[in-house]
């Protein structure tokens, strides 16, 4: 199981995507850290001109210009910026790990589906061969004049209805195998084996305790723990919109003449500090920042949301784990009876004081019995890990 994990993830579409998310992000924290810098710039050019009413022209000329913009001071703007940036990556961070948790649950499920149906097929074969056996025993009393034609009709009618079965049960084997394939991203032509069962190390605690952990460990909790910080970045970015910038400008220019009229090369520079105030956008500042306010209670409301969704996933997969545990004991006892039942049956009807009717009836409530008991218990597997899942875990953490 842990190896079919590691195929999953590796040939995943979706983390894949994540990742290159979270690559993004990085150099979105790389594009913020730059504003602490100067952006430098060289620009060059070739001049020729006329002059104005003159059949003659203008010396001409090679200009080389290098520029500087340096923003010294911006009331905390640019600080705000790389800390919303780190916030975007680490709520993609917990992202990643949610769409990480999910896949793992996809591919568990997947799995214990085959590994389900594999137990479903080897019950309907068992069935089938028990039918047939019935069959030949009902046309062996037959032909001795024991028992009547419709006993041997009632008995080919539980062959048939075997044969069905097993059909059923090998058509929705092939399918959850195909379905793994594809979830695990294997090729045409690779193939794959299973272990024979898969098992969790773990222990069911209190529904308060489990409800505890789910919200401090959930990924969905943290991810909106950094969009309530990068609410509160946006809201102060906003504010800080009505106060001024101080930024550093400045060039050099050198002119280098070619003609041979006897102008020389020249140069020149200029260094200024620039402060740009904010006087009048006819409200548009303020309407972002009510915007922004906006955003933050928005996210309080979606917060209360989130919670009861855990609560409500967490208490789901509590009690269905709970009681999926109990029945498993239960439907053990109903096979050991349903057994002892088809045993008796089929012995009185060996003995000529049973009746056909009799054995299949006890035939198709042991095979009932069987399926709900298998059905139960990958079922239990399943929310095992449906609940390790909603406490915010991973799943590869508890198989054994």
């Amino acid at each position: 199981m842990k190896d079919a994990l590691k195929i999953g993830f590796k040939n995943s579409p979706e983390l894949a995507q994540t990742e290159k998310r979270l690559e993004q992000a990085e150099f979105d924290i790389a594009i913020n850290r730059a504003a602490f810098y100067p952006n430098i710039s060289l620009e060059g050019g070739y001049n020729l001109s006329r002059l104005h009413n003159s059949p003659q022209w203008n010396p001409d000329y090679h200009r080389a210009t290098l520029g500087i913009d340096w923003t010294l001071y911006d009331y905390g703007r640019s600080f705000l910026n790389l800390k919303t940036a780190k916030s975007k990556k680490y709520a993609l961070e917990e992202d990643y790990r949610k769409t990480h948790q999910n896949k793992s649950l996809e591919i568990v499920s997947a799995f214990l589906s085959v590994l389900k149906n594999k137990e479903l097929v080897a019950l309907s074969e068992k069935r089938l061969g028990r039918a047939k056996k019935y069959y030949q025993l009902a046309q062996a009393k037959l032909e001795v004049g024991i028992v009547s034609y419709a006993d041997l009709l009632k008995s080919k009618v539980e062959v048939k209805s075997a044969e069905s079965n097993l059909i059923s049960a090998s058509n929705a084997l092939s399918l959850s195998q195909i379905e793994l394939k594809n979830l695990l991203g294997l090729k045409e032509g690779e193939e794959y084996q299973l272990d024979s069962k898969i098992e969790f190390s773990f222990l069911l605690v209190s529904l308060e305790e489990s409800l505890s952990e789910a919200l401090s460990k959930r990924p969905e909790i943290k991810e909106e723990k950094e969009e309530e910080i990068q609410a509160e970045y946006a809201y102060q970015l906003t504010k800080k919109d009505y106060f001024p910038s101080l930024s550093l400008k400045g060039n050099y220019d050198y002119y280098l003449n070619r003609n041979l009229s006897g102008y020389s090369d020249t140069n020149d520079w200029s260094v200024y500090l620039a402060v740009t105030i904010p006087i009048f956008d006819g409200g548009v500042k303020h309407s972002h920042l009510k915007q922004a306010k906006l955003d933050q209670e928005k996210l309080s409301f979606s917060k209360e949301k989130l919670t009861r969704d855990i609560h409500g996933e967490v208490s789901s997969a509590f009690f269905n784990l709970q009681n999926l545990e109990k029945l498993i004991g239960v439907q053990e006892e109903e096979v050991t009876a349903a057994t002892e039942s088809l045993r008796l049956a089929t012995g009185r009807y060996q003995e000529g004081v049973g009746s056909i009717l009799e054995v299949v009836d006890a035939q198709i409530e042991l095979v009932s019995a069987e399926t709900d008991k298998v059905n139960t218990f990958f079922d239990g597997q399943l929310a095992r890990a449906n609940l390790i899942l909603s406490l915010g875990k991973d799943i590869e953490d508890y198989l054994k």
